[in-house]
């Protein structure tokens, strides 16, 4: 039996890790206290920082570089109420000493007044 062996090439760029303390699946900006922002001020530590929120035609809803320390209300920057859907945020940043650019990405369901 001939001995067989495995390879395994792993191109590593760069290892990013961060911390979220919550899970939030959705936003409710109804002043219960409960989930009425979407709370990613931890970018705020972070080189080049951006927030994006997009609703489900791609139409930018609203986005920060750090004016409004990475928060989002659930509204959009007028102040005017959204319309109760799921929106999808991008978060991208640097890290300190690194090349590339770090992502995060998902969808936020919005449950409007």
């Amino acid at each position: 039996m001939k001995p067989f062996y495995t390879f395994v090439l792993v191109h590593l760029l760069f290892l990013t890790s961060i911390c979220y303390s919550q899970t939030i699946w959705y936003v409710s900006p109804n002043g219960d206290g409960k989930n009425d922002l979407l709370d990613f001020s931890f970018l705020s530590t972070k080189e080049n920082p951006k927030l994006l929120i997009v609703d489900r035609f791609g139409k930018t809803v609203f986005k920060d570089h750090g004016e409004n320390n990475f928060i989002w209300n659930g509204k959009q920057p007028t102040g005017s109420a959204l319309p109760s859907t799921t929106y999808w945020y991008r978060l991208e940043w640097k890290e300190a000493n690194a090349e590339n650019t770090a992502s995060l990405q998902g969808a936020i369901l919005l449950k409007s007044k």
